[in-house]
């Protein structure tokens, strides 16, 4: 049997919402987690998808956003997993070695698009490096770029074909 209740005691949680005007409901996630999309393979019943131009858009994107998202894992497993932000504050090696690393990586894509995502890659991953400020990391990007080995079409082009050996060792190169 429960307790009666002294006049002077706040009501129980459960009943404050019904005595109080504010409801206090809990937040509940709605949002579905996001499905990857299946790509299918380019040719179906032999007639080739990427002359369909929403579907060869729908490849490029892919493309890019795959590209991005692998960078930015090597570069979380290899270097910055390892280096502590407070500790290596404006630390313009570890700014250096993220922009080379950018530069060879970036193989898919116009120029604009290149760096377009290679900007927001790097902003993304040094800017806790750089006081979380944009303008200092600005600065820091200007101060090493002239160091930065830029890449070729003939660089690019060796980055697209083990890019596509790596997915056909993994086993996905049938699905895309």
């Amino acid at each position: 049997m429960k307790k009666i209740q002294k006049p002077n005691e706040p009501p129980p949680p459960v009943y404050q919402d019904i005595l109080s005007p504010q409801i206090n409901v809990p937040e509940i996630n709605t949002t579905e987690p996001e499905m990857q999309r299946q790509i299918p393979s380019k040719t179906k019943s032999g007639y080739n998808l990427k002359k369909i131009k929403a579907m060869k858009h729908l490849l490029r994107d892919d493309k890019l956003t795959l590209q991005e998202q692998l960078y930015e894992e090597d570069v979380q497993e290899s270097i910055l997993k390892l280096l502590v932000p407070g500790k290596h504050q404006l630390n313009k090696e570890i700014l250096l070695v993220v922009l080379q690393m950018a530069e060879d990586y970036f193989a898919y894509g116009t120029e604009q698009e290149r760096t377009e995502y290679k900007q927001k890659s790097i902003y993304k991953m040094i800017q806790p490096y750089y006081r979380d400020d944009p303008e200092i990391l600005d600065l820091g990007i200007e101060a090493v770029w002239t160091k930065v080995k830029k890449s070729t079409k003939f660089s690019r082009f060796k980055r697209r074909c083990y890019l596509k050996l790596k997915q056909f060792l993994a086993g996905s190169f049938f699905l895309m």
